[in-house]
């Protein structure tokens, strides 16, 4: 995407941003029906982040998995149980019972392909046209990342909903989420100083973890069932030996002692 006649600024090869300022003439209608017009100074500032790509592909990738699910058996799913999915598929229709009705359910290739184009940009009208344009960004870039922060709590650690009544209890659930989210982030911080971003991001480090198996062969091997690039960084990070294809018993316990 090129933006002729206005400064782009590259930050990084991750972030970059243009400034295009604009002074639109706007009407004002006042509650006495007076209307009058003035000019409206402010600037539009657009950015391209690649985290933000990264994040936007990962949440879209896994919805288009859940779109594939619903096509090859709809009969599985209602109104519901679809909702994560169906924004990707072609005229889906439900009954007064939530039931899927159409046929022949189709991928919705050219939408998903109009969503990629604009993976990583992000636009925002700002009247304070005076301000550092990466203090701007800056305030703009975190709001994405609390509220991906909030998506990993309930989404990924289940902090919602919450089957407790007891106050203290509420209290410890979120404590033990907000503490697992902390040391998820700082996983992700070091674990990004060797793999991509791409490869880092919270739900792939979530996934990693929960892929690695161990299966036992006898009473004094087990057998690592899956190791990639990341669990091996996951692994030499928190400084176990988990990453090998055959693991002693009276290592593991060693772990637990």
């Amino acid at each position: 995407m090129i933006f002729y006649s206005y400064l782009i600024y590259i930050l990084s090869d991750k972030l970059k941003y243009f400034v295009k300022p604009i002074n639109d003439e706007i009407n004002v209608k006042l509650v006495n029906n007076s209307e009058f017009k003035t000019s409206h100074e402010a600037n539009l500032i657009i950015t391209y982040d690649e985290d933000f790509a990264n994040y936007l592909k990962y949440v879209r990738n896994k919805r288009i998995e859940k779109a594939l699910k619903i096509i090859a058996s709809p009969s599985k799913f209602d109104k519901e149980s679809a909702k994560d999915g169906k924004q990707y598929i072609k005229k889906v229709e439900f009954n007064n019972n939530g039931e899927i009705i159409t046929r022949n359910l189709e991928l919705d290739i050219d939408k998903i392909k109009e969503e990629e184009k604009y993976d990583g940009y992000y636009a925002l009208i700002t009247s304070l046209i005076n301000e550092n344009p990466l203090k701007i960004i800056s305030i703009n870039k975190k709001r994405w990342e609390i509220e991906d922060c909030f998506r990993v709590l309930k989404a990924d650690l289940k902090a919602r909903p919450v089957y407790l009544t007891n106050e203290d209890r509420i209290k410890s659930h979120f404590l033990i989420n907000f503490v697992a989210l902390t040391i998820l982030k700082m996983m992700q911080k070091k674990l990004r100083e060797t793999l991509t971003h791409e490869e880092t991001t919270i739900n792939k480090i979530l996934d990693a973890l929960r892929e690695m198996q161990l299966i036992e062969m006898n009473d004094t091997i087990y057998l690592n069932g899956n190791v990639n690039e990341l669990t091996r960084a996951i692994c030499k990070l928190l400084n176990i030996k988990l990453d090998n294809k055959y693991i002693r018993a009276n290592y593991l316990r060693t772990l637990t002692d």
